[in-house]
Order: structure tokens, then C-alpha cells, then sequence
């Protein structure tokens, strides 16, 4: 009977401590303004050879080729590339997030052709910084719009995705979700369907 006080203490010493690492649940609805499908070209379609190993393509809104620009994303969302041919590319993408903070991300193709995306998703670019290797030349770029939307706030990774709706309509498959605690561009989601210019709306329980 003398170790009956000793295991009560240590009972309620082993509770008190899973209470503290117990995690509180927070409901969360995200709505997200209604987005186009995908489209390759929406930022600038392609630059017309403009890239070589002797000229830096700058495209800024008030720069000599501030006309490359034909439209900003529809909503926060992360941005793709595209270039014509194999080739050694780095592009500096510059913005800002869905809460106007300016953010960069980096585009690479090391001897390689096709589309590449952002992690992150932009509310604007404001300027476009592509820098070809020695030896490249005439080659041309893209940018568009991905299937990545970016959410309002960051999430932790204990986050679960309790259902989406796009268009009123629920859906029957789980999207496909980042989070990031610090960073809240990285925070995004991909519906299982195309966004279709209607409205997203995501249900989460953050812990």
C-alpha cells in the first residue's frame, strides 16, 4: 500500500503532461476567389528569340518590355513555365503573395525542355529575370498560371483536409494540399477538378 501515493502521484504527472502535448483542434473555411483553369500563357506568351547568351531578358511593367506582359493571375496561384527547346534557362520570378508581401521563387532548366512550376503562389508578377548559359541562344519563354491556389493563412503540418467544393459541388476526391507554418504562398491547394472560373471553397482542421 506504501507505493499507492507514488503511482497516483506519477499517474497524474503522466496525464497533466499528455494534456499539455494534446493538440487543440481549429476548424477552418477558406474561401478562394473563383479561378481560371490553367493557362500556359497568361503572364506573357512567348518571347520571340528574344533570349540569348548576350541579352538578359528583364521584363518589367515599365521596362523595354513591359509590353510582354498581357495579364497579372486571375487569383493567388503558382505560376508555370515554358520554353520552345532544350535548353540551360534560369528565371527569376518576382511578386508579391495573396497578402501583398513581395516573394521570389527560381524556375531552372538544366538541358531540358517542357514546363516547369512555382511552389509558391503569386497574387501579381511584377518582374521577370531570364538568363540563358553560354553556348544557348534563340530560345523563347512562356509564363502562365498552374493548378496550384494559394490559400489565405499558413497552416502547420498537422493539418487535415476535411472536404472542398468547387462550384457548389463537393468533391468525391481529396486535393491535393502544401502547408507551410512560416511562409504563406507555400500554402496551396490542387482540386481534383479544374477550377473552371468558379469559386473554391476548403474545409481544414488545423491542430
Amino acid at each position: 500500500m506504501r507505493y499507492l501515493p507514488i503511482f497516483l502521484a506519477l499517474l497524474l504527472m503522466a496525464g497533466a503532461a499528455s494534456a499539455q502535448w494534446y493538440p487543440s483542434v481549429v476548424p477552418v473555411v477558406q474561401t478562394l476567389d473563383a479561378a481560371e483553369s490553367t493557362d500556359d500563357d497568361q503572364i506573357f506568351n512567348a518571347t520571340g528569340g528574344k533570349l540569348n547568351t548576350t541579352t538578359k531578358l528583364i521584363i518589367t511593367s515599365t521596362g523595354a518590355y513591359s509590353g510582354y506582359f498581357i495579364a497579372q493571375p486571375d487569383v493567388a496561384r503558382n505560376i508555370i513555365g515554358t520554353v520552345n527547346a532544350s535548353t540551360n534557362l534560369s528565371v527569376k520570378i518576382t511578386g508579391t503573395d495573396i497578402n501583398g508581401a513581395a516573394i521570389t521563387e527560381n524556375l531552372t532548366w538544366a538541358a531540358a525542355t517542357g514546363v516547369k512550376a512555382s511552389t509558391k503562389a503569386f497574387d501579381t508578377v511584377t518582374r521577370v529575370d531570364a538568363t540563358l548559359t553560354a553556348g544557348e541562344s534563340a530560345k523563347t519563354l512562356k509564363l502562365g498560371t498552374g493548378d496550384l491556389l494559394g490559400l489565405r493563412q499558413r497552416f502547420p503540418a498537422l493539418t487535415v483536409v476535411l472536404g472542398t467544393g468547387v462550384n457548389g459541388a463537393l468533391e468525391g476526391t481529396a486535393p491535393a494540399m502544401t502547408y507551410n507554418s512560416t511562409v504563406v504562398s507555400l500554402n496551396t491547394i490542387n482540386t481534383s477538378s479544374a477550377p473552371g472560373g468558379y469559386v473554391t471553397k476548403v474545409v481544414l482542421l488545423s491542430f
